[in-house]
């Protein structure tokens, strides 16, 4: 920093990042300095609402704690300095950490300017440095109105929550919305009732080649058997028989690669291949964008902003790949492209996110990341120069036979040019057995027919992955929200994660039932998505902030008022929503309580873990852990295998004799003994067995690094 009280001719760059202030310093000579904030400096107060409403929503920030240190700095040192270029990251929070900044400088408003780094890397910061421009008003009166929203919604309705259950739990205009999808595929999947079905196939053989083909018409027409007699009688009339080749043909197909990632497609992937939590993939791409040092090249950003919805690239990016991807697979490989969003509201001034150099390949920067990191970093390098790269050509060989009124279909699917595929492989490209040279008119007789009895299946149960994916097609949140909300779902106990789907527990569809019937309209899919619209014309100038708060809290304060005015009536609403979430959630046993000879049921606690109760509470408050059915691994511990729950809702197993035993596990119990150190019990992990007292059946991997 500089010593003189004079303003110095040094230009001051205020970042939020520690870790990005250090890799932006190397980029930049004597006439920069640095200096982070490390994060907001000012926000609403956390003891009260903090939102003026008969004075237009005005906010009443205050500094956050431990940040008046930070804000005194900012203050002294500003006067120092000719030039101030705010540099917090190119979106709504970003832009609204560079006004509260500017608000707190005393000097003239003419020296302080807004300065965007898309990538923190030499090329990015002067790049930036070029493009200077005037905080955007607009960007920030949008992030106060989505402050200010979430506010009205979690102050206005959380304390009702407080009432009726306990305190901590809380009402959010995005969150409860999420958590209704959530509950919405669980009532799916509870009512959902299988049909049987029947897949009819022919096994045929020429050349020494087998092949089989299944039927996909009946008469003419595309048919799905669901009467057992009728494929019986299928199966009995098409063996031995002579089948007639009716058609052969070949068509080939090209296989376009995906566009680079935005920031839900990228938690969608990572949580696909990786099983990472959304937040776990920001968090992991946050450090990438900020700066790792990559040996002798010191500290550097590895990946542009990975907070966007823009699947936009710069021509110096189509040109850098291009050269690369012709260096090293070879022209033929080689197909610069750009791409455009499918949503009207995407940034398309935002690029992609993509690697800043392409020649830090995942090869080179391996050695310099973590396990995570450079499994991260592949994902992104790979996805964005498969998007560079031409299509694969895929080839499809289709044969269908015949017998009266039987058609069979079989397919063979080959990869003819891998194109894309070279640098982003795929599963399931090819598929069908090798078909033999078939030729039309030809007779051919099926060594076997077979049926094959299948049930439809209901909808799975979301994971973060494909949640993401539904949030963003219906217009809830804003991608680079998802990561929080989902973990405050969790982390308020509504949701809990169960071998990586997200289930809602008791808890969770009390508040949601009693949410929506109370507040019908706020927590609508629909409303939501159409706030999220008006948000996105507020920053561009569209529509006046002021307005949107009126509009969505005169809804709330009507609701509210009606409420407080007939207490009885709410009070009733929740006696409802509890006895139809019991009704539900109960499960039955075929014992008697042992105190009072009352039904047991299976209940759920406020947390989302399971356990048996008397139905006869409150009279009869007999209680008793589920077993497993196990017993605990430890020596010299007679204790059981219960199932339990954190605080947060996650299923774990433990020990009966806790305290006295302290065995937990988040793998399920079961049968063993270990054939390594004779434990009574092991453990499911992933597809295997494992010993959670010796590692067991450990990759060998894992036991060197534990060793180190």
């Amino acid at each position: 920093m500089a010593n003189s009280n004079k303003t110095s001719k040094k230009s001051l760059i205020i970042v939020e990042s520690p870790t990005k202030c250090r890799t932006i310093k190397r980029f930049l000579g004597k006439n920069y300095d640095v200096f982070a904030t490390m994060g907001h400096i000012y926000d609403l107060p956390k003891s009260s609402l903090g939102v003026n409403i008969e004075k237009d929503f005005q906010p009443e920030y205050v500094p956050i704690k431990k940040k008046e240190n930070v804000i005194k700095q900012i203050k002294k040192i500003a006067s120092k300095y000719s030039e101030i270029l705010l540099a917090p990251d190119p979106d709504r929070e970003g832009e609204a950490i560079a006004w509260h900044i500017a608000n707190i400088i005393p000097d003239d408003d003419s020296k302080i300017k807004r300065v965007l780094f898309n990538e923190i890397t030499k090329r990015g910061i002067h790049e930036g440095l070029k493009n200077i421009r005037n905080i955007d008003i607009n960007k920030v009166e949008a992030q106060k109105a989505r402050r200010i929203l979430d506010r009205l919604v979690g102050y206005k309705i959380s304390p009702l929550l407080w009432r009726i259950y306990y305190p901590g739990l809380s009402a959010g205009r995005v969150q409860t919305v999420t958590l209704r999808l959530l509950f919405e595929r669980e009532t799916a999947i509870s009512e959902f009732v299988p049909q049987k079905y029947w897949n009819l196939y022919a096994h045929f053989q020429k050349d020494k080649k087998p092949f089989k083909a299944r039927l996909v018409k009946l008469s003419g027409k595309e048919t799905k058997l669901e009467d057992e007699k009728l494929v019986n009688n299928l199966v009995k009339k098409l063996k031995g028989k002579a089948f007639t080749v009716s058609f052969v043909g070949v068509k080939k197909k090209n296989l376009f690669p995906f566009p680079p990632f935005t920031t839900s497609t990228l938690q969608q992937e990572a949580n696909r291949i990786f099983r990472f939590s959304a937040s776990k993939t920001m968090r992991l791409a946050q450090k990438l964008y900020e700066g790792v040092e990559v040996g002798s090249k010191g500290q550097v950003g590895l990946i542009t902003y990975m907070r966007t919805d823009s699947p936009r690239i710069s021509a110096t990016a189509i040109s850098a790949a291009k050269k690369h991807i012709e260096k090293r697979y070879g022209k033929e490989y080689s197909q610069p492209r750009n791409f455009k969003s499918k949503r009207k509201t995407a940034q398309e001034a935002h690029e992609c996110i993509r690697p800043t150099h392409i020649d830090f390949t995942p090869e080179f920067v391996e050695e310099h990341l973590g396990r995570d990191l450079s499994r991260l970093y592949r994902l992104i390098w790979q996805r964005f120069m498969a998007s560079q790269s031409t299509a694969a050509v895929i080839r499809n060989r289709v044969a269908e036979l015949e017998f009266q009124e039987a058609l069979f279909r079989a397919e063979e699917r080959r990869i003819e040019f891998d194109g894309f595929l070279k640098i982003y492989p795929r599963k399931n490209v090819e598929a069908g057995d090798q078909l033999p040279d078939l030729k039309k008119g030809e007779k051919i007789t099926p060594t076997n027919v077979e049926s094959e009895e299948k049930e439809t299946e209901p909808p799975p149960r979301y994971n973060e992955g494909s949640l993401v994916r539904e949030l963003e097609e219906k217009g809830v949140g804003r991608p680079s929200t998802y990561a929080q909300i989902i973990q405050t779902i969790i982390s308020r106990g509504y949701v809990k994660r169960q071998k990586g789907r997200l289930i809602p527990t008791k808890i969770g569809q009390q508040v949601l039932a009693l949410l929506i019937r109370l507040f019908p309209d706020l927590f609508k899919v629909e409303f939501t998505s159409k706030m999220e619209e008006e948000l996105d014309s507020v920053e561009q100038g569209e529509k006046e902030w002021v307005a949107l708060l009126r509009s969505f809290y005169d809804i709330l304060a009507e609701k509210l008022d009606e409420i407080e005015g007939n207490k009885e009536q709410f009070f009733k609403e929740v006696k409802e929503v509890r006895k139809e979430i019991k009704e539900r959630t109960e499960e039955e046993l075929d014992r008697k309580c042992p105190r009072c000879g009352a039904q047991l049921v299976i209940r759920y606690g406020r947390r989302g873990g399971r356990f048996i109760a008397c139905t006869a509470f409150p009279k009869c408050r007999y209680t008793e852990s589920i077993s497993t059915g196990f017993k605990c691994p430890k020596p010299d511990c007679d204790g059981d295998i219960i199932e339990r729950a954190t605080k947060r809702g996650s299923v774990f197993y433990g020990c009966s004799n806790f305290p006295k035993c302290d065995f937990a596990s988040w793998n399920k119990p079961c049968e063993g003994p270990c054939p390594e150190c004779g434990a009574i019990t092991l453990f499911e992990k992933g597809k295997r067995k494992y010993c959670e007292i010796c590692g067991w059946n450990k990759p060998e991997k894992w036991k060197k690094k534990k060793k180190k």
